[in-house]
């Protein structure tokens, strides 16, 4: 009879942090291998290039990406200058030239992170487009040059600090397009999970943040995590209120997308309806998706945020 051999304590937690974020409430047992054998995980994520972050007292852990030494070219693939060979060339053989690279580059030099066509860039140290925040002036006075909607790279947005005295953010593009116009405010929208890119704007946290996302669990995480970086950000149409007045356009909250640990950033009301969704307590995966909810509805909120604004000056 053939043993089965012992499988290896750091599988779980590894393929688990290259899923995505792993979290000490909802990834328990990952969370303990990850613990018991940090080092080994450690070693091997260094080995395909990423580095491990782990924050015990926040209980999360991911992986991110080793960036390239400083002796990379810094620039991007059309300003290269090769006698007899045009970028053009390069763009359309990347995997060959990647091959080729990989053989004669030394190995401290290439981002072993990075694969592919699409990995072409980071993986030899060249520059990359940068991430972007999109935006749009909710207040005609705080126009620039009569522009209203525009995308900046992130470091550009962290030194814009436009004087806006409130600052909505909202996942849906769709939302961000169609925001109603607001006093002395501004609405990013369409980050997606790039939410961290407002980690390093200080100008925000002189702010009032209103953070608009679906009511269903993932939603409450999300607002979790931007209270990371802004404790004082407000939910918007996030409420018990808004879910109840569309009950007939509830769907369902997608079984990989859900979360069920703890979130120790949210209000007493926020909790609250965090674990009535948690637990099924309306019916099974129940969620509101922010573009469903009628836009009457928006406008009378935005509403009250402006009286309450003016009762307080």
């Amino acid at each position: 009879m053939t043993e089965t051999p012992p499988e290896n304590p750091i599988s779980l937690p590894l393929i688990s942090l290259l899923k995505g974020v792993v979290y000490r409430d909802s990834h328990e047992n990952a969370w303990r291998d990850l613990i018991d054998h940090q080092a080994a995980v450690a070693d091997y994520a260094t080995v395909l290039g990423l580095e491990l972050i782990v924050d015990e007292a926040e209980g999360h852990a991911f992986l991110r990406q080793i960036e390239p030494d400083d002796d990379a070219p810094g620039l991007y693939l059309r300003e290269l200058d090769i006698e007899g060979v045009d970028t053009k060339f390069i763009e359309q053989r990347r995997k060959l030239i990647g091959e080729l690279l990989d053989q004669v580059m030394e190995s401290r030099h290439i981002d072993t992170g990075s694969s592919g066509v699409k990995g072409f860039d980071r993986r030899y140290g060249l520059r990359r487009r940068p991430a972007l925040v999109r935006f749009r002036i909710l207040d005609p006075a705080l126009e620039i040059n009569g522009i209203d909607d525009l995308s900046l790279p992130a470091e550009q947005f962290a030194r814009l600090d436009i004087d806006a005295a409130t600052v909505f953010i909202t996942e849906n593009e769709t939302n961000g397009l169609a925001f109603p116009p607001h006093p002395s405010a501004i609405v990013i929208f369409g980050l997606g999970y790039g939410l961290e890119r407002l980690a390093r704007v200080s100008w925000l946290s002189e702010r009032r943040i209103h953070y608009w996302g679906d009511i269903d669990t993932h939603g409450f995480a999300i607002l979790n995590r931007l209270r990371h970086h802004l404790p004082h950000a407000e939910s918007l149409l996030m409420d018990r209120a808004t879910l109840d007045a569309h009950r007939q356009l509830w769907t369902r909250e997608p079984k990989d997308r859900r979360f069920s640990g703890r979130l120790d950033r949210l209000t007493h009301s926020e909790s609250q309806l965090y674990e009535t969704l948690r637990d099924d307590r309306l019916g099974e995966r129940i969620r509101l998706e922010q573009e469903r909810i009628g836009f009457g509805w928006v406008q009378g909120r935005l509403r009250e945020i402006s009286q309450q604004i003016a009762s307080n000056r």
